[in-house]
């Protein structure tokens, strides 16, 4: 009988790749929020903190439930070509989000430090993606199966 799991090698990377992310980008963001706090509409602070997790992880959980599914539909490399969209779609979801709440539209004065973790994170989600399609085609082939 065949084991049910509920999470697999690939969301474990995407998760473990979540923290580092968190790790690396929140204390330089709490360093920086007053410059953004300063210039935040009344009740903003939710949508850019809404905008930050979107762009920051979206991509991640992107990447997580397009390899889950991919396992079962027929054509699996339809969902791998579509991932690159659907995540750069949600980084900009989020990114459009940030600059929304505060009267510096562009973070021109900021340099664009609030998108830069989520980027990093979405260049992060794609090598992992296509690491883990290219780890498990290579796998398949070597074992004699047929798909991917």
């Amino acid at each position: 009988m065949k084991e049910i799991r509920f999470v697999g090698w690939f969301e474990v990377v995407a998760f473990a790749s979540a923290g580092v992310i968190t790790a690396l980008t929140v204390p330089t963001m709490i360093d920086a929020s007053p410059i953004y706090e300063s210039q935040m509409t009344d009740g903003g602070k939710p949508l850019w903190i809404t905008g930050w997790v979107v762009a920051s992880y979206g991509p991640l959980c992107i990447a997580a439930a397009f390899w889950r599914l991919s396992k079962r539909v027929r054509y699996p490399w339809l969902l791998h070509l579509l991932f690159v969209p659907g995540a750069l779609l949600t980084l900009r979801a989020g990114e459009s989000l940030m600059p929304s709440v505060i009267q510096d539209p562009d973070f021109d004065s900021t340099i664009g430090a609030p998108v830069m973790a989520a980027i990093f994170c979405s260049f992060a989600a794609v090598i992992i993606y296509f690491g883990a399609v290219i780890g498990a085609f290579g796998a398949k082939r070597w074992q004699g199966t047929k798909n991917v």
